[in-house]
């Protein structure tokens, strides 16, 4: 019987997965999917702390927001990398 991954195994593995997953889909959209998506995610990329430049100085507390807010951007790359091929 084969092994079961470790929890950090399995986390990354499932991180990839929905990454592919994520990529495949966008690849899969129509014209005004995309642009829908686009906009989505151009809103989100950037976390709104209320500061002049948003995310210059880490507010305590929002580690995880500003990487989320990164990972909008990633996602935005890697849609407009799914559209131009």
């Amino acid at each position: 019987m084969a092994q079961e991954p470790d929890p950090s195994t399995q986390q990354e593995a499932a991180v990839i997965a929905r990454q592919r997953l994520m990529r495949r889909l966008m690849e899969l959209l129509d014209a005004e999917g995309v642009r829908q998506l686009e906009s989505w995610l151009r809103e989100r990329q950037v976390l709104s702390d209320g500061q002049e430049d948003p995310g210059a100085v880490m507010v305590e507390g929002l580690e995880v927001e500003l990487a989320v807010a990164q990972e909008y951007g990633a996602l935005l790359q890697a849609l407009d990398q799914a559209r131009t091929g």
